[in-house]
C-alpha cells in the first residue's frame, strides 16, 4: 500500500510545482519605483491606438431614482467614437437601436417606435428606455478605453497601497479628477471626477482585464453618473468579446 501512495504523492508535487511556474507573478506594488506619468500615457495611448474596433453581446443594469433596469446588449464599436448599441429586453425582444457617430445619434425602434435622430446633446435615454442618462454619457459609459489628457510636468504619481495601482489628480473647471493606472496593464482602471464639494459627478472602475487580439481590454465596467439622489449606477458585463475583426464603417452611417 505505501509503495502506491508513493508515486501519486509525487505527480500530485510535481503538478503543483509546473502549475506554479506557469502563473504569472507579480510584485507588490510597495517593492516598485514609482513610475514616470508620461511613460505611462504614452503606454496607455498606444494600447487605446491598438484598437480598432470590437463587437460584444453582454448585459448593462442601470438603477437610478426610484427605477432599474437591465437591458441584454450588442455593442459595436469603430475607433475613435463611433457605437452601434442594441438593446433587448426580456425573453431577447428587441427594445430599440441607437447609433453614435461624430457626435449625432440615430434611434430606431425606441419606446415609441420611431425613429429619431440629431445632435447628441439633445438626447436622453429616459425618453424612450426609462433610463436617466443624457447623450452626452453615453460616449463614456461604452467606451473602456481612456486616454488622459495633457498634464502638468509638476503633477505627482503617487502609489496607492489598498487599490495596488498608481493614482494622480488633477484640477479644471471646478471639478477633481483622479485616475488609477495598475502597474501591469497600460489602462485606467478606475477614474472619479468630483465637484469642490466633494460630491462624485463621474465615477467608473474597470474590471476583468485581458489581452485580446494585442490590446489589453476589460470585459466589464462598473459606476456612477450624477450625484446626490438624481445619481445613476450601472453595472455592464460581457460574455462575449471580439476586438480587431474588422468592422464596416456603414454600420454606424446615420445619414442613409
Amino acid at each position: 500500500m505505501r509503495h502506491a501512495i508513493l508515486p501519486k504523492r509525487a505527480f500530485l508535487l510535481v503538478l503543483a510545482i509546473m502549475i506554479a511556474g506557469c502563473a504569472r507573478h507579480y510584485q507588490d506594488i510597495q517593492t516598485l519605483p514609482v513610475p514616470n506619468l508620461q511613460v505611462l500615457k504614452e503606454r496607455i495611448e498606444a494600447n487605446k491606438d491598438a484598437l480598432s474596433d470590437f463587437k460584444g453581446f453582454g448585459v448593462i443594469v442601470v438603477r437610478g431614482p426610484e427605477m432599474r433596469q437591465a437591458f441584454g446588449i450588442k455593442t459595436q464599436y469603430l475607433a475613435p467614437s463611433s457605437f452601434k448599441i442594441e438593446f433587448n429586453g426580456s425573453m431577447g425582444v428587441s427594445m430599440g437601436t441607437l447609433i453614435l457617430n461624430e457626435r449625432q445619434y440615430l434611434l430606431t425602434g425606441g419606446g415609441s417606435g420611431e425613429s429619431f435622430c440629431g445632435s447628441i446633446e439633445d438626447f436622453n435615454l429616459a425618453d424612450e428606455f426609462g433610463i436617466p442618462i443624457k447623450g452626452e454619457d453615453l460616449l463614456e459609459l461604452f467606451d473602456p478605453l481612456r486616454s488622459i489628457a495633457e498634464v502638468p510636468d509638476t503633477t505627482a504619481l503617487k502609489t496607492d497601497f489598498q487599490t495596488q495601482q498608481y493614482s494622480f489628480i488633477t484640477y479644471s473647471d471646478s471639478l477633481t479628477t483622479t485616475l488609477w493606472i495598475a502597474p501591469y496593464t497600460p489602462l485606467i482602471t478606475r477614474e472619479l471626477h468630483a465637484k469642490a464639494s466633494g460630491d462624485t459627478v463621474w465615477f467608473r472602475n474597470i474590471e476583468k482585464v485581458k489581452k485580446r487580439s494585442g490590446v489589453f481590454f476589460p470585459a466589464a465596467w462598473n459606476g456612477q453618473i450624477g450625484s446626490g439622489e438624481e445619481a445613476v449606477t450601472f453595472d455592464l458585463e460581457f460574455s462575449s468579446l471580439w476586438l480587431n475583426k474588422g468592422i464596416s464603417a456603414s454600420l454606424f452611417d446615420i445619414d442613409n
